[in-house]
């Protein structure tokens, strides 16, 4: 499972699709489980009140704090189910994250992006610390911060080889 938060909404993304009684037209109507066994014990331990009240109770939730329903869909083989948040008030605007931006156009990934956040609380980051705060190896580490300095992100300064320390980019993020 992969949950994903944005300002506007939260996504929680689960591998597979929906079994096959079950539809997105159906799903928090029709009830069905895909170990019986496991949800009968859950039931029993007091885990779970019912198989299929999960979602009934997500709208209910989200229609009592006035938010909109949740949205669900098929997106290749996993299910998706989108919580969307007020639209914020106009005249303030939320804080611009372009490092947040580019991860989810997948121009940086993960590691890169909490790189870059580093820098910015630091000022400065060097291979070694890459290699240890990511858990990484050097040559994955200098591939990361190499298409940093690419992409006009961050550039290298205070020596050469394991000296060179990395800074966000003067005109850059």
């Amino acid at each position: 499972m992969r949950l994903f938060m944005f300002d506007d909404r939260l996504e929680i993304w689960s591998p597979g699709r929906l079994p096959p009684p079950i539809t997105l037209e159906r799903l928090g109507y029709d009830q069905f489980s895909r170990n019986k066994v496991i949800a009968r014990v859950l039931v029993e331990l007091g885990y779970i009140e019912e198989v299929g009240l999960g979602i009934r109770r997500m709208r209910e939730e989200m229609a009592s704090l006035g938010l909109p329903e949740p949205e669900c869909r098929e997106d290749g083989f996993s299910f998706v189910i989108t919580f969307r948040s007020i639209s914020p008030r106009e005249g303030i605007a939320p804080p611009v994250d372009t490092f947040r931006a580019l991860l989810e156009r997948c121009e940086i990934n993960d590691r890169q992006y909490r790189g870059l956040h580093y820098v910015r609380e630091r000022g400065a980051i060097q291979r070694r610390e890459y290699v240890q705060l990511m858990d990484v190896s050097k040559r994955t580490a200098l591939r990361d911060l190499s298409d940093l300095v690419e992409k006009n992100l961050v550039e290298p300064s205070g020596g050469r080889g394991r000296s060179t320390a990395y800074r966000l980019w003067e005109t850059g993020a």
